[in-house]
């Protein structure tokens, strides 16, 4: 099958948000089974030599515990503490927020940030067509070094998950419960949302696939009745869109197209098309209306150009209003972060990505541009997918990254060396130079950071 869809069971792959340290391996084998315990923390630390200077580091305790029967059925849960000093454009985040990226919800004590890391979940396979899966994780969809349909950028929530494959075909559906804290930032009394979303990939050829998405959030009270759990939203061969029609509710629904070619054994283009709303007429008169609102990611790799040498570019953009809704509860978000890109809505962004190195050693550079536009004071812009796009600043003549707009260059420079091959252990130093401006301010960060990395979790802070 095609890797448009980041769904197949796989072994879980320990790790901190700055990178890991086992501290112990204790296994119990049994005929048909084993039982694994990890500890684990994580230790970096570095020194910020442009913008406000400063320390910075993280210290990040941790334990996963993981067991399987064969190959039918296998769980795992893991959890770790957080406490690190900040660069300053994350503690701008983290204040403005209160979540970390990707992480949670951040307590500060005094100058520093503590965050909570759990996940867990149990899978089994019950044939060689399906097999099903519940717990608590998050989710990547697509080929790109970014994806426009869910990723990894916010935190983990609940979930239910099928994944269904005959011959070519891949059908997954996911079933999620996500939180809305943009006005209410107790955990208890967020409001509660929910996700249900199917894809389909067919590999057409051995070098052609194609895939097809939808998405439908709704909030679990509303203002007519506690609706909780939509059942006609349950049913994992329907579309979305007509329930929604049938039902008469205002549900927020978004499609999505990819596909993916591999020119040959080192090239591979893709691309996604996300559609939230559109009229065809509008687009055709290109008056800019506010109501046309979508997606779309190009992009290509490259792998061995030499060997050892990876190299990876895309570019995304995405219209304002995209992703937001009516009612701001049923935007396209979870814990104050968008569930499919970093910045959200109204930008446009491209990615580089040079990958070089054997077993021992590697050397990587990613160099992200993006222009991006905010909501200046008052006027609804759409730059805020936690806004509702019911009283839009204008009806007619919206442009990309338009309002406030800002300019961000964002360059990582990072070394890693193989200390233990059993464990994945490395270590590693980096150089990190942000750059955002706009009429308004101008924020340079410079960082240098050294420390012993295994897996990392997947948490993005390249914003």
């Amino acid at each position: 099958m095609g890797d448009s869809m980041h769904a197949q069971l796989r072994p879980f792959q320990p790790g901190m948000v700055s990178g890991a340290i086992y501290n112990g391996d204790s296994s119990l084998n049994f005929k048909e089974s084993q039982l694994s315990i990890n500890a684990y923390t994580g230790l970096t630390a570095g020194y910020q030599v442009m913008g406000q200077d400063g320390f910075v580091g993280a210290a990040s305790p941790g334990i996963q515990l993981s067991t399987h029967i064969k190959d039918k059925l296998w769980a795992e849960a893991s959890y770790a503490y957080q406490y690190e000093r900040l660069p300053n454009y994350l503690t701008r985040y983290a204040d403005s927020l209160g979540v970390m990226p990707g992480v949670g919800y951040a307590v500060r004590d005094g100058a520093n940030y503590a965050s909570h890391y759990y996940t867990g979940k149990v899978a089994w396979n019950i044939d060689k067509v399906f097999s099903v899966e519940v717990g608590r994780d998050k989710h990547f969809w697509g080929d790109g070094y970014r994806t426009l349909i869910v990723s990894h950028n916010a935190a983990p929530y609940p979930y239910a998950k099928i994944n269904t494959q005959i011959w070519k075909v891949r059908y997954i559906n996911l079933w999620t419960q996500m939180r809305d804290i943009h006005l209410v930032r107790d955990p208890q009394k967020a409001p509660k949302k929910f996700v249900a979303m199917h894809g389909l990939s067919y590999n057409v050829t051995k070098w052609l696939n194609l895939s097809a998405y939808e998405m439908v959030i709704y909030q679990a009270v509303d203002t007519l009745n506690n609706r909780g759990i939509e059942i006609n939203y349950v049913n994992p061969i329907i579309f979305y869109r007509p329930v929604e029609f049938q039902q008469g509710s205002a549900d927020n629904v978004i499609l999505a197209f990819s596909m993916g070619i591999r020119a040959n054994k080192k090239l591979k283009f893709y691309g996604q098309l996300l559609l939230d709303e559109f009229l065809l007429g509008q687009i055709k008169a290109s008056t800019g209306w506010w109501g046309n609102k979508f997606g779309y990611q190009l992009g290509f790799k490259v792998f061995d150009m030499f060997k050892g040498f990876n190299l990876q570019s895309e570019f995304n953009a995405v219209r304002p209003f995209t992703y937001t809704h009516g009612s701001v509860t049923q935007a396209y978000g979870h814990l104050n972060q968008g569930v499919a890109h970093p910045l959200g809505t109204n930008f446009m962004e491209w990615v580089l990505n040079i990958h070089y190195g054997n077993k021992k050693w590697t050397l990587d550079n990613t160099f992200i541009w993006a222009n991006y536009g905010r909501d200046p004071d008052d006027r609804n812009m759409g730059g805020n997918i936690f806004r509702s796009y019911a009283s839009p600043f204008q009806d007619q003549g919206n442009t990309w990254a338009q309002g406030l707009k800002s300019a961000l260059v964002w360059n990582e420079l990072k070394f890693t060396y193989l200390i233990f091959e059993k464990l994945n252990l490395r270590a590693q130093a980096s150089f990190i130079y942000r750059n955002e401006s706009n009429q308004r301010a101008n924020y340079t960060d410079g960082i240098i950071q050294i420390g012993f990395v295994s897996n990392l979790m997947p948490v993005y802070r390249d914003f």
